[in-house]
């Protein structure tokens, strides 16, 4: 058992004056830094990544006929049969060229602008106001296919991003692989953990300090859902050699939340500890 054998630092934190706080175990359970700014920011990321590179955000389709229909007016008015064979040609043409952009990677860009348009109209219609203003490979830190998505987004911006990604993936017209439908399961049991947690509420209306057994309980479930699927994510990209899905350490970190929660849940009475 490796568990609390040595601290990780040399150096004390300046917080462990603060009473209450002078043990690195209260210290170190902070939901917000674990999930908000840690491993749920990059799980957000790779779904949206991932998304993003098997066409979830392709208006390719839209652009094809919107240039046959161009093309059809222009032959309607101008009885010009010339004009309907270039039609033909542009559209065959566009479908190749796509084809190859695919293959080649170099239309990336095309699709996370796409990406964010839906995600700034999904914004405006809930009246939510993120801090980034555009996706793209150096925000999401996705350069190349052989590097994990990683970002600097705000915490905010990671609650957002996980309420769309549980939207585009409830859409009928959304193509569900094995990947999408444990990232779906995935983002719904930590949405759910964390409105439970950052939810709750005493008597008076302040954030409770601790949970009863029975939220305890429900808790500790959702965070374990949360955690295997985001295991059956990594494992299926890893068995189709994708980049996604990186086990991190904070993830790591979450497991031990997770055991805390379960030795709490084992040997407490009626209220059980919150991380901070």
């Amino acid at each position: 058992n490796t568990l609390y054998t040595e601290r990780p630092w040399t150096t004390p934190c300046p917080l462990v004056s603060v009473p209450g706080t002078n043990h690195e175990m209260i210290i170190a359970k902070d939901l917000f830094h674990l999930c908000h700014l840690g491993a749920v920011r990059g799980f957000v990321i790779n779904v949206l990544c991932y998304m993003t590179s098997i066409d979830t955000f392709v208006t390719c389709f839209c652009i094809m006929w919107g240039t046959c229909i161009f093309f059809y007016l222009r032959v309607r008015f101008m009885k010009n049969l010339v004009a309907w064979s270039s039609t033909i040609l542009i559209s065959k043409s566009y479908k190749i060229d796509h084809a190859k952009s695919i293959e080649a990677g170099t239309n990336i860009p095309a699709k996370l602008s796409s990406a964010y348009s839906e995600f700034r109209s999904f914004c405006r219609d809930r009246k939510f106001y993120p801090h980034v203003k555009h996706f793209t490979r150096e925000n999401l830190g996705w350069t190349s296919s052989r590097k994990f998505p990683e970002c600097s987004f705000k915490g905010s911006d990671c609650r957002i991003l996980l309420a769309f990604i549980i939207h585009v993936l409830e859409k009928p017209e959304t193509t569900i692989d094995e990947i999408a439908e444990s990232s779906y399961v995935a983002a719904k049991s930590i949405d759910d953990f964390l409105r439970l947690v950052f939810g709750n509420r005493d008597d008076e209306g302040c954030r409770a300090a601790l949970l009863d057994r029975a939220t305890g309980s429900r808790a500790a479930l959702l965070l374990k859902l949360y955690l295997e699927k985001f295991m059956d994510c990594a494992k299926a990209a890893y068995g189709q050699q994708l980049c996604f899905f990186n086990l991190t350490p904070k993830y790591h970190y979450l497991m031990h939340v997770l055991m805390d929660m379960d030795e709490d849940l084992s040997s407490c009475g009626h209220k059980i500890g919150r991380a901070s």
